[in-house]
């Protein structure tokens, strides 16, 4: 098992991903860290940087376990969110956890395949999920389980190694000679936002790399029978070539000591204390996009400059220039009347450049906005139709005057003489 540094991995996820975490971010991040470094299937760098790479993507950047429309929930109440989710096919089925667990009918007993598996590979997290909440350990009688962290956990690894969701597993893409992170998307989702997920991966194992400190001795006592063992390529030893192998009884002496500084007691370094909104809409940080309506999708700014957030490699370039000048290979005087000259010369071109950003910006946005209300109306539809309109009653109308007199001569006249 792989150990990193947390307060590496924390700079790293910063600087690459979002600079404005909130706690429950990094109470996510802590979590995942800890049962990762914990977890023997995990002992490869390029499958862990997928598996930390789909989590963010599943979770909009959250780092937590959510369920499917959660965003709906956010932005319109719990109420709403569940009538979408009762139009769903699979419901109550639904999507939930870190890789959003679906469906359990019989020809995709999703649901069911994990408790029965979980139950038989993972009885150490069943026993702590029941003394911890209280209930019997069953997804299918009760699927909001599948949000909880250690359960999620379970299924995400359990699940990626040996090909719960699509029959695809990860040792197929990534293994000791290859780190296919497009096609891996098949694992869960066939290609959906592979390329994007991809980008992802690459940023994780940078982050990963930088933050790595050695193998770990300290395996949590988990039974040694499960059923990834009869997958030819299941995330063993043999996987990162380029990590060094570190048996259980030494270190390697190259290896940057471990911080002493407990994980679980970083988060006050990491939040941003004095700068965030308090007012914020819960799990939808500044930098943080809403989710489509079919898998949740975060934007990530990659970095900062002077407080705006731009693609890494315009930090990278914009940091290149700013070393270049500190170690004296060029001026600053240079470099601003190169720029002074090159915007004079071709003003026209960078003012319809920035127009035409901003107008594909706000397509961008509209285009979203309606695709949003088309999801909700079309998830909508079906509750609508089964709504029955019950007419509201008309009140008698009340005789006039003329009315009640003339009804009282006409009882006169007709009543039988005496």
């Amino acid at each position: 098992m792989l150990k990193f540094d947390p307060i590496r991995f924390f700079e790293g996820f910063k600087k690459r991903f979002d600079d404005t975490l909130d706690q429950s971010q990094v109470d996510g991040i802590n979590f995942l860290l800890e049962h990762f470094e914990n977890e023997p299937l995990w002992n490869s760098i390029p499958r862990l940087s997928y598996a930390w790479a789909t989590t963010f993507h599943e979770t909009a950047g959250s780092m937590q376990p959510v369920e499917e429309a959660y965003y709906i929930g956010e932005r319109y109440g719990v109420k709403r969110m569940r009538e979408i989710q009762k139009g769903f096919r699979y419901y109550p089925f639904f999507g939930r956890g870190f890789v959003q667990l679906t469906w359990n009918t019989r020809r995709i007993p999703n649901y069911a395949k994990a408790t029965r598996e979980i139950k038989k590979q993972r009885p150490q997290i069943v026993r702590e999920f029941e003394a911890k909440t209280g209930q019997i350990f069953d997804l299918v009688k009760n699927p909001d389980q599948a949000k909880d962290p250690i359960i999620a956990f379970a299924v995400m690894s359990l699940g990626m190694f040996q090909g719960w969701f699509t029959g695809a597993k990860i040792s197929t893409f990534i293994d000791n000679s290859k780190a296919d992170y497009v096609n891996a998307r098949t694992v869960i989702n066939g290609t959906d936002k592979a390329g994007q997920i991809a980008t992802h991966a690459k940023n994780f194992e940078k982050i990963l790399r930088e933050s790595y400190i050695g193998r770990a001795d300290t395996i949590i006592n988990r039974p040694a029978e499960n059923s990834a063992a009869n997958d030819p390529s299941p995330g063993g030893t043999e996987d990162s070539p380029d990590v060094p192998m570190i048996s259980q009884t030494e270190t390697n002496p190259s290896d940057p000591a471990p911080s002493t500084t407990p994980t679980t007691q970083i988060a006050e370094t990491i939040v941003n204390t004095g700068e965030q909104a308090a007012a914020s809409v819960p799990g939808e940080p500044i930098t943080l996009t809403a989710p489509a309506a079919d898998n949740a999708t975060a934007k990530s700014v990659k970095a900062t400059i002077f407080g705006i957030g731009v693609p890494t490699f315009i930090y990278t370039g914009f940091k290149s220039i700013e070393e270049a000048i500190a170690k004296g290979y060029i001026s600053a005087a240079e470099i601003g009347s190169a720029a002074m000259n090159f915007v004079s010369g071709n003003f026209k071109w960078i003012a319809g450049g920035i127009a035409l950003y901003i107008l594909l910006q706000i397509v961008k946005k509209l285009v979203k906005q309606i695709t949003f209300w088309i999801s909700m109306i079309t998830h909508a539809v079906p509750a609508w139709n089964s709504v029955k309109v019950q007419p509201r009653p008309i009140a008698p109308e009340s005789p006039s005057s003329l009315r009640l007199i003339w009804n009282a001569l006409k009882s006169i006249f007709k009543s039988p003489s005496v």
